[in-house]
């Protein structure tokens, strides 16, 4: 199903919720994605990095930080703005931002020697963001794209479900699974491997989890299709916690690395 440029900019027009559940899964998750990532793809001080759809810039400065230098491109005005405001009061010099979507822009003759894409390809047009990706990636390069599998966060959608068997278009099965890109991802490049990496969360409380769940896209792109969400996964988060005492997701992303870009 496919979404178009400007419900993706809608969707993500507000920073803070994403600023909010970046919190809260820091808070109460028990891995670290952006410490986990670096570990994988070993960012180096002479390397240039590209973040496709960089939102916030909060991955992207945790490699930044180890690199050369970087830029950060995203089609929400306020998440960027943010970023360059985060990236300032880190006293970030190194990393600029531009708006732009990843399957239209144009950057000259530059060249990255890492590219990251995170959350964010399948609301794209893949076979010209994947070119792009390939036209921009030095040939030594790799590029890192993740996305969520439909086994990620079921507890979250049960109990969404428990208040409303509406689900957003971005919801459907197979959305937002990067593995169904495969096939294309080998044609482009040499070298395709896929890693996965599992966050469990444990909320101390029903108002925590109500905390996170109307920070998700979920909740923000529901919320309008159905009347008094909130207050119905409140009632519902509670009576989980009594008969379960916890709330917990478990966090699934896939991260396909890939490298050696064909001709």
């Amino acid at each position: 199903m496919e979404v178009t440029v400007e419900q993706f900019s809608q969707l993500y027009e507000q920073a803070k919720p994403l600023e909010d559940r970046i919190a809260i899964q820091q808070a109460y998750g028990t891995r670290d994605l952006t410490e986990w990532f670096l570990d994988l793809a070993k960012p180096q001080l002479s390397e240039t990095v590209l973040d496709i759809g960089c939102g916030n810039g909060h991955q992207l400065f945790g490699v930044v930080t180890k690199c050369r230098s970087g830029l950060g491109i995203d089609l929400s005005e306020a998440l960027l703005d943010t970023a360059r405001q985060a990236a300032a009061a880190r006293g970030l010099t190194n990393v600029r931002f531009l708006k732009a979507s990843g399957d239209q822009v144009e950057l000259g003759l530059e060249r990255f020697d890492l590219i990251l894409c995170n959350f964010a390809i399948y609301y794209m047009d893949v076979a010209r963001v994947v070119a792009k990706m390939r036209q921009h990636l030095s040939p030594t390069g790799r590029v890192y794209i993740m996305g969520s599998p439909d086994e990620n966060a079921r507890e979250l959608l049960e109990i969404h479900r428990r208040a409303t068997p509406f689900l957003p278009s971005v919801y459907a099965p197979g959305f937002s699974d990067i593995r169904k890109y495969e096939p294309l991802l080998r044609q482009t490049f040499g070298a395709c491997t896929f890693h996965q990496f599992i966050n469990p969360l444990r909320f101390p409380s029903p108002e925590v989890f109500v905390a996170y769940y109307t920070s998700t896209t979920l909740f923000q792109s529901s919320q309008a299709a159905v009347e008094g969400l909130e207050a119905k996964i409140r009632e519902i988060s509670r009576a989980w916690w009594q008969e379960k005492q916890e709330i917990r997701i478990t966090k699934i992303v896939d991260i396909a690395e890939l490298g050696r870009p064909r001709s």
